[in-house]
């Protein structure tokens, strides 16, 4: 309408307004390809040929007059200042947010307008006024428009305006400063676009008025106002480069320092904050470097971590290369904090590190810098005792949450193995995680707990049975560096402690190949074994459960033996919760018994004997056993249903057992022995064991009864059964002693049944190894053979009598070691009641076999005169050893002057001397199988055979 107004006041004709209209048209079109103002040409020499071409469309001289005085009809028909203030409003409407409004302005700007550069210095004020006004505007199209106009104006009136433009700005700037934020949005927004349109000569010329006005935005409470101008600044960074640097991000620095509450030069900490983050947004890789030598000075506050947290949210590439510069920082301040009782400064401190695991998620560089830097965080060498050390203590735990913080940021399902890059780190962290469960330090067990659960809870469901190898590999290696004397891993400890690994266990258990499944088996058994029972009773069902699930399918040996093991650990740690399982894990132990493979009857026999003591009757289960024995189809078998038949016996509850029951006891254990089981030494062990535990079971008269008829030995009995007789012989004396001590007519026919199968003449007799148990049983208990008993002597001299000088030859290598056994377990546990009143015959016998040709007789001499001569360290009497004893023997075989005592001293120098020495060393371990350390020893070790542990 304005146009149809403009061109009926300069008298055009409509023929010609339509011809300018399409020629002008034509031209905004073309402009459009370049940019989308109208008016875009580079100089005012394109704005003349764009004239040139209207020109040379007129149609007639007539309108070709009126257009080269157009402009001066207008004004002589509205006047000047009016003209000027059309001109200056069509002007600012080329700028237009909308396409259809800049070329409509475009369409008449050219129809009235020969020279655009001129014509816009002439309406210059008044175009000012318009574009101030906009820029002032609440309403976002109309800051946008008066913007685009400014940028328009410099860019073709270039340094001829900007000396008016940026005074104008500053003082709008000044004049809004209480104003809405959309006013000074608007002088931020032009500033940008005079900035883009404007040459480096001229930002240079007119910067320092200008890097004021930017600082003062960026510190500006409103976003909007922050946003447009971190713009201007990343406009005048590119054009003038350090420069506008040096001069901004200094003052904000230090306004930054001030910390909370704080002020410097008008600008507030918060504000100066919010201004970084704007120029991050924009610049990080040239503000950054600039920001971490300040914000990383150690030890890092709170207010710095939570700055160093809001501008890391807005680094993105410039964080990787300064990522272990600012975790070092961190890492170190983390101790000062703790040591100070800030927690405020440590959670400020722990969300910076979360910030920056949250941008390891976009940027696979970032993630592998800072692999790199908490692998190097969480080293601790083997000989640093964490506990000892607080500041490693609090790096590595803090290394291990920024661990967590990564996987949580990345979140569940995120670690797909060699599909993700999270899930290239998983098996590395899993032994490094698993590892420092087994700290010193609580700190670091917590933490490393925490980073576990939160990596496990990354893996996806689909991937769990590759990491069951893995997890076992770092477990045991975890377990097996504990200290000594430590039963349990710390962090299986707490109070959801083996949870994280449970359910990629269960998933390999029920979803694995078989060498997985047996992996499975065994590393839940070392989780087991390894847990404090009431750590690990919130987990039995979860354990259990799938363990008895797949126990009746059809696996391996292998699979079914750690099967077994397991649940009989499981019986042995929470008993109490594993009671609803028992009828259904009696039935599977039983069936197990009668398994074709040696190692699963084993395992079976050993979880029935964890089992026993739990329930309440025994009888069905003693009438299934001892059918069994009779029925069994091979010896393996047959040893099986034996080896459950001493674990009834040997049970705290067997003295509830029916009578049917003993009795049915007594005929499997009591029968005729065939040719194949005698010779069977482990159903000779197994049925002597069972034998002394119904001994131990039924009342002293039946007691003695099964002694009298089963357990001693007459000269008329063949070697196998003199054989078969002292080794239960052996079980009754170790089982039942109290039969044996109140009976002087038992302990006779002891002394009796050992003399049978030791002959003082000598001779091989098969009976000779168990009759020396029976001597060394019978002397090594007080409750048998009190001091002063009159069974100790013929005992102990039947055992000298084996190992002689006379005799040397009578009895063989086997009975030789065993005699010289027994004699040194005599003389280290009882020397004054067994020993030493025989201690010349002792020692001579001893030392008439330390040259012996026979490896293992020698070092049971050597052993046995060490103890006899009372050399050695003896713990249980408190005796660290002497030569007194020594002495009192060579006093009592006439002087050091006889061969004898020179044998006996020349071999305590040499020899002797270095034993007794071994012995007093703190890490000394006792080779006496009658010692309760090297017992329990024993057990544990048989234990880790029962999981099988060599993965």
């Amino acid at each position: 309408l304005l146009g149809e107004f403009l061109y009926r006041v300069a008298g055009l004709s409509d023929r010609a307004a339509e011809r300018e209209r399409e020629a002008a048209r034509a031209l905004f079109n073309a402009a459009q390809d370049d940019d989308d103002d109208g008016g875009a040409q580079s100089d005012a020499g394109g704005d003349d040929d764009d004239e040139e071409v209207v020109a040379a469309a007129a149609a007639d001289e007539e309108d070709a007059l009126i257009m080269g005085n157009l402009r001066e009809i207008i004004t002589q028909a509205l006047g000047t200042e009016r003209c000027r203030a059309v001109l200056a409003a069509l002007y600012v409407s080329r700028s237009d947010v909308s396409s259809m409004v800049r070329q409509a302005a475009f369409g008449v700007w050219k129809g009235i307008v020969s020279h655009t550069p001129r014509t816009a210095r002439e309406c210059l004020p008044a175009i000012m006024e318009i574009v101030l006004g906009g820029l002032s505007s609440e309403e976002y199209d109309r800051r946008t428009t008066a913007a685009r106009t400014l940028g328009d104006l410099v860019h073709k009136l270039g340094e001829a305006v900007m000396s008016q433009i940026v005074p104008i700005l500053e003082t709008a700037l000044r004049e809004q400063d209480g104003a809405a934020g959309s006013a000074r949005h608007g002088v931020f927004v032009g500033l940008s676009e005079i900035l883009s349109a404007t040459g480096r000569t001229h930002i240079e010329a007119y910067a320092d008025a200008m890097i004021p006005l930017v600082r003062r935005g960026l510190c500006d409470e409103d976003e909007m106002v922050r946003e447009a101008a971190a713009t201007a600044f990343n406009g005048l960074q590119q054009t003038i480069g350090p420069r506008v640097i040096d001069s901004v991000v200094p003052p904000l620095l230090n306004a930054l320092t001030q910390g909370a509450g704080g002020e410097l030069d008008g600008i507030r900490p918060e504000h100066a904050l919010e201004a970084l983050r704007e120029l991050m947004a924009v610049r990080a890789n040239v503000v950054f470097p600039v920001l971490i030598p300040t914000l990383t000075a150690v030890p890092v506050s709170a207010f710095n971590a939570r700055a160093l947290s809001s501008l890391i949210q807005v680094a993105g590439a410039a964080l990787g290369r300064r990522l272990p510069q600012i975790l070092l920082a961190l890492f170190k301040s983390f101790p000062v904090h703790q040591a100070a009782g800030d927690a405020e400064a440590e959670a400020a401190l722990r969300d910076t590190v979360d910030a920056i695991a949250a941008t390891a998620v976009h940027d696979d560089v970032a993630l592998e810098s800072l692999m790199i830097q908490l692998h190097e965080s969480v080293k601790a060498g083997e000989a640093t005792d964490l506990a000892a050390s607080p500041a490693d203590a609090s790096r590595v735990a803090e290394a291990c949450l920024a661990m967590g913080a990564i996987c949580r940021a990345f979140g569940a399902g995120s670690a797909a193995r060699g599909r993700t890059p999270l899930g290239a780190h998983v098996v590395d962290w899993l032994r490094i995680l698993i590892d420092h469960l087994g700290a010193s330090a609580a700190q670091v067990v917590e933490a490393s707990w925490a980073a576990l659960d939160a990596l496990c809870r990354a893996v996806p469901r689909d991937d769990y049975d590759g990491y069951v190898g893995p997890i076992s590999r770092a477990v045991q290696h975890a377990t097996e560096s504990l200290p000594r004397g430590q039963r349990t891993l710390p962090g299986f400890n707490l109070a959801k402690g083996v949870g994280p690994l449970l359910p990629i266990y269960s998933q390999g258990l029920l979803a694995g190949s078989p060498d997985t499944k047996e992996r499975t088996v065994r590393g839940m058994a070392r989780l087991v074994r390894f847990t404090e029972p009431d750590a690990l009773r919130p987990f039995a069902t979860g354990i259990t459960g799938p363990l008895i699930r797949i126990v009746g399918d059809r696996h391996p040996p292998a699979v079914k033996a750690a099967i077994l093991s397991t649940l009989g650990l499981l019986l042995v740690q929470i008993p109490a919760l594993m009671r609803p399982f028992l009828p259904q894990l009696q039935r599977t132990f039983v069936r197990g018994l009668t398994e074709k493979e040696d190692v699963v009857r084993q395992r079976a026999a050993a979880a029935l004997a964890a089992l026993i003591p739990l329930q309440a009757r025994l009888d069905p289960l003693v009438l299934e056993l001892t059918s069994g024995v009779r029925q069994a189809e091979t010896q393996g078998m047959r040893n099986a249903m034996m080896r459950a038949v001493c674990a009834v016996v040997q049970a705290p509850n067997a003295g509830a057992l029916a009578p049917a029951s003993i009795q049915a006891i007594e005929a499997a254990v009591v029968g005729r022995i065939d040719a194949v089981e005698a010779g069977d030494l482990r159903w000779q062990a197994l049925r002597s064991r069972a034998f002394g535990g119904l001994c131990g079971v039924v009342d002293a008269t039946a007691a003695a009864a099964l002694v009298a008829q089963h357990a001693t030995v007459d000269a008329a009995d063949s070697g196998a059964a003199q054989e078969a007789k002292l080794y239960s012989l052996a079980a009754a004396l170790a089982e039942a002693p109290r039969l044996f001590a109140g009976s002087a007519e038992l302990q006779q026919r002891v002394v009796e049944s050992v003399a049978t199968a030791l002959p003082a003449a000598g001779g091989q007799t098969r009976a000779a190894l168990p009759a020396i148990q029976v001597a060394k049983a019978a002397l090594l208990s007080r409750e048998i053979a009190p001091s002063g008993s009159d069974i100790i002597a013929p005992l102990a001299d039947a055992l000298v009598a084996v190992v002689a000088a006379d005799s040397a030859y009578a009895h063989d290598s086997d009975a030789q070691q065993a005699a010289l056994r027994a004699l040194k377990a005599a003389a280290k546990y009882r020397y004054a009641d067994v020993v030493e009143p025989a201690r010349v015959a002792v020692v001579q016998a001893a030392m008439a076999h330390v040259r012996d040709r026979i490896i293992p007789v020698k070092l049971a001499a050597e052993r046995c005169a060490l103890y006899a001569l009372r050399l050695a360290n003896v713990p249980p009497e408190g005796f660290e050893g002497s030569d007194a004893g020594l002495a009192s023997y060579v006093d009592a075989v006439g002087g050091a002057a006889s061969d004898r005592d020179k044998l006996v001293l020349d071999y305590q120098r040499r020899v002797l001397n270095k034993l007794a020495d071994a012995t007093r060393e703190l890490d000394y371990a006792s080779d006496d199988e009658d010692d309760p350390a090297r017992a329990a020893a024993k057990d544990d070790a048989a234990s880790d055979d029962d999981d099988g542990d060599a993965e």
